[in-house]
């Protein structure tokens, strides 16, 4: 299954701004600081990291039945980046049943932050 999910950047302009704790009701801490440590890429960070959440919770909701808030998106699933700069989700599996393989991409212009998050089956052996 396939998630995509599309943000407006100027929605973040703003979310520098935020007290910590309040970026943590939608952030990791990793993903705060990430976005916060270029204040030119500040809205651009976090409107990626927004969207790739959304496209994940899209995703999982067409692969699972049980229904998840997105707010335990939010919270359970967050972007990090390999050493070569390509981002991947870090999913914690305990807060979902979900045992799959996942990916994602995001791209951005500079208006608009765009994710999308392949679910996959994982194969039987």
């Amino acid at each position: 299954m396939i998630g995509l999910d599309a943000v407006d950047i100027s929605r973040f302009k703003h979310w520098s701004k935020y007290p910590i704790k309040q970026l943590e009701k939608v952030f990791h801490i990793d993903e705060i600081q990430y976005a916060l440590s270029n204040p030119n890429k500040t809205a651009e960070r976090f409107a990626a990291r927004f969207a790739a959440k959304e496209a994940f919770y899209k995703a999982l909701s067409a692969v699972i039945d049980k229904k998840y808030s997105l707010l335990s998106v939010f919270r359970n699933v967050r972007v990090a980046h390999m050493e070569n700069g390509v981002p991947f989700l870090i999913v914690n599996l305990k807060a979902f049943d979900f045992n799959h393989n996942y990916s994602l991409t995001i791209t951005h212009t500079d208006k608009t932050a765009i994710a999308l998050v392949m679910i996959t089956l994982k194969p039987n052996h």
